[in-house]
């Protein structure tokens, strides 16, 4: 189960997306700090410009494994994992630095015994231009995120089951998920995509 967590998180988790300071310095600001990333603005988040590094290259990615993507369903993707990573803060929803260097050294030692994910995960890296060292440092936060959204979407699918969210609503909650709570979100955090 692990090994399907690896491939790019953002990818792996594309449904799952603090309260984050005005200048926005959530998960795709703070790697986009790094040397050598080309930063492209996709979206304009309660009047604050919300930037990805190396759209391209994630997109290469995507096409690399098979699995090409529209780029403007990609950034759609990408805002809607942010405001979700705000809504899991705002919710309390955390993970332990314990917790995440064990998720990690449990990753790091498995993917090797899989001869398709890990294949899968050098072509990543030749396609970004890391090495294993590099991915593991510059993604670890990616994947403290993406526990906390996994965390905060395990809550609302249980609010969800529980009627606590749409008593009325029929018994799918990822269609629920995707047309109600998801657009919900964009109209909050009043979203503008570019």
């Amino acid at each position: 189960m692990h090994k399907k967590l690896l491939i790019l998180p953002l990818l792996a988790l594309m449904i799952l997306l603090l309260a984050l300071p005005e200048t926005g310095s959530g998960l795709w600001q703070s790697f986009a700090a790094g040397e050598g990333n080309d930063t492209t603005v996709i979206a304009n988040i309660q009047g604050v410009d919300f930037t990805v590094p190396d759209l391209d290259k994630r997109l290469a990615v995507y096409a690399a494994q098979g699995r090409p993507q529209e780029e403007e369903a990609l950034k759609r993707r990408l805002v809607a994992r942010e405001l979700f990573y705000r809504e899991a803060c705002a919710a309390g929803c955390s993970v332990d630095e314990a917790t995440v260097d064990a998720y990690l050294a449990d990753l790091r030692q498995s993917l090797p015994t899989d001869a398709a994910a890990y294949s899968l995960f050098l072509e990543e890296l030749e396609i970004l231009g890391l090495t294993e060292d590099e991915y593991w440092q510059e993604y670890r936060q990616e994947y403290v995120e993406m526990m906390v959204t996994g965390q905060y979407y395990r809550e609302l699918e249980a609010d969800y089951w529980h009627g606590r969210l749409a008593p009325e609503a029929p018994l799918d909650f990822e269609g629920y998920y995707e047309n109600t709570y998801l657009p919900g979100l964009f109209e909050k955090y009043q979203v503008v995509m570019k």
